[in-house]
């Protein structure tokens, strides 16, 4: 696809799915690999506009509850991977009492993540690394934490700088606003398994806040003995690297 057929593209999915977006955009290779929300809001466009762009695989990081709740129906041409991360696993954020203690919640949230879900993550890196997978997209329900984890850890292994994978991650920030704001906060109060805050909690949740990539990614440091222990090892990120990362 040229350039602005690619971006038209892009929009067109954006339409249905706010936070879809290339993944490494400028670092890796383009047109490889994406990140986005979930996905069950797409239209007949949006699927066509999927299908354009070449995608060949989704990799659904949401919960069952969540799966069961807005299934994604992909075209056939597009095969769908589950990798279930349960949200919020142990984490109760309607305890919190302010935005403060909610990030603090947040933030043990995402070493959790990273401590307890190294099996779901290492499938994402296989899949991504198998002959028939790109381009693919990887997606959750708002496609800021578990997929935002999941990216940066990507992006940390492939050599990506502090600068790169906090840009990638903060990108959230500037699409999740307005009516695509609230659409992804009414989303999850309906699959929430807990009663929803209100409140400056409500910020300290969908913010992209540094200081959470910051724990997901300390909890996996040193981040070559973590991946070691995931059984991810140098030929896999060799292939990975090979695949994805952008010469220029």
């Amino acid at each position: 696809m040229s350039a602005p057929e690619t971006i038209a593209a892009i929009a067109t999915i954006r339409a249905c799915a706010p936070n879809f977006r290339p993944l490494g955009d400028g670092w890796l290779v383009p047109g490889l690999l994406y990140r986005s929300g979930e996905l069950a809001s797409l239209d007949d466009s949006a699927w066509k506009a999927i299908e354009s762009l070449g995608v060949r695989t989704l990799i659904d990081l949401r919960g069952t509850a969540e799966s069961d709740h807005m299934p994604v129906i992909p075209p056939s041409s597009v095969r769908q991977v589950a990798i279930p991360i349960q949200p919020g696993d142990g984490t109760r954020f309607d305890s919190a009492a302010d935005g403060l203690a909610a990030a603090a919640l947040i933030g043990s949230a995402y070493r959790q993540i990273v401590t307890t879900h190294g099996r779901q993550i290492a499938r994402v890196f296989q899949h991504l690394a198998e002959d028939d997978s790109l381009p693919a997209v990887l997606f959750c329900t708002a496609g800021k934490d578990r997929t935002g984890i999941v990216a940066a850890l990507l992006l940390s292994a492939l050599g990506g700088t502090a600068a790169d994978i906090h840009a990638d991650y903060a990108l959230t920030n500037n699409m999740l606003t307005g009516e695509a704001r609230r659409q992804v906060w009414n989303m999850s109060a309906r699959l929430s398994t807990f009663g929803m805050p209100e409140g400056p909690i409500v910020d300290a949740m969908l913010a992209a806040d540094p200081a959470y990539l910051e724990a997901a990614l300390d909890a996996a440091a040193p981040l070559a003995s973590y991946l070691i222990g995931l059984g991810i090892g140098a030929p896999l990120l060799s292939r990975l690297s090979a695949r994805l990362k952008s010469e220029t």
